[in-house]
């Protein structure tokens, strides 16, 4: 139990030492340059967000949360979490991710690393998150502070933020708001401002549905693509998931399916996604998380 204390103590002081560090960095560079080549926003989802069909503003585990919505890190609270994930996907991507988040008290924090390729761009991102419960719902945010390699002169770090809130509105439903990379005003961006918005339908414990919508902007040829995922809860610690992806470039449509081993104290799940346009591109991932 001590060595437990030990461990938990220094790691909470890291994450608001880091969280404060890349908050301030923010505004010490917003305004990126990367024109060189252009990153989909699929090239930031995790797991959880690939399980359901790209959807994840309105539900995903408390460690995604650092970049779906950080709104949603109050799924953790009165614990601490520990998870990652390796996913090899369609349209040459793959990439890995490992982040804890400390629930333990009224204001959660979490920190993060993902490394991800996609072609022959190379990302390292390094991400610090806060969120805070009240009555009314809750409110999140995150820092990230990204490195880009062969981007030919946009090589480098460069620094952003999400900001989300997430509402329960009753009867089951619920709703998520994610405003992402708004200080980012530069056109044909790897990092251009994007909202999505969405809403999650939870019936007992037996089925939770989601749909999502979101956009970037400041890109020519933009428009809204969407998302539906579903989790079917078919005995008390097993899971069937899955989601279809309707992308208004026709670059990531795709659809997934999964499955999940659930318990108080764990959860181990996997899926396998293809594209719907020929030629079709298959890819897959696994996830795992530990609560302590």
């Amino acid at each position: 139990m001590h060595l437990i204390r030990f461990i938990q103590n220094p790691l909470r002081a890291l994450f608001w030492a880091v969280f404060g560090v890349m908050s301030c960095s923010i505004y010490l560079e917003v305004g990126t340059n990367l024109h060189a080549q252009t990153m989909g926003s699929a090239s930031y989802w995790r797991a959880q967000s690939w399980m359901r069909g790209g959807a994840g503003v309105a539900w995903s585990d408390e460690v995604d949360a650092l970049t779906a919505n950080p709104a949603l890190m109050m799924k953790g609270q009165g614990g601490s979490s520990f998870g990652g994930d390796y996913l090899n996907l369609p349209n040459n991507r793959d990439g890995w991710s490992v982040g804890i988040v400390d629930g333990r008290s009224p204001l959660l924090g979490g920190f993060r690393f993902d490394w991800a390729n996609e072609g022959r761009v190379k990302r390292y991102t390094m991400t610090g998150g806060a969120a805070y419960s009240t009555s009314f719902g809750t409110f999140g945010v995150s820092a990230h502070a990204h490195k880009f390699n062969r981007l030919l002169k946009d090589n480098g770090w460069h620094f952003t933020q999400t900001a989300g809130v997430f509402v329960p509105i009753g009867s089951g439903f619920s709703i998520g708001i994610i405003g992402k990379n708004l200080l980012d005003k530069t056109k044909d961006s790897v990092l251009p401002p994007e909202f999505a918005c969405g809403f999650v339908y939870q019936y007992e414990q037996a089925i939770i549905f989601q749909f999502q919508a979101d956009r970037r902007f400041e890109i020519p040829n933009q428009d809204f693509s969407y998302s539906t995922g579903v989790d079917i809860l078919t005995q008390k610690f097993f899971a069937v998931r899955g989601g279809f992806r309707w992308d208004h470039e026709k670059t990531e449509r795709f659809w997934s399916a999964g499955m999940a081993l659930e318990s108080p104290r764990s959860s181990l799940g996997g899926f396998y996604t293809r594209t719907i346009e020929s030629p079709h591109r298959n890819g897959y991932g696994f996830k795992l998380a530990l609560k302590f």
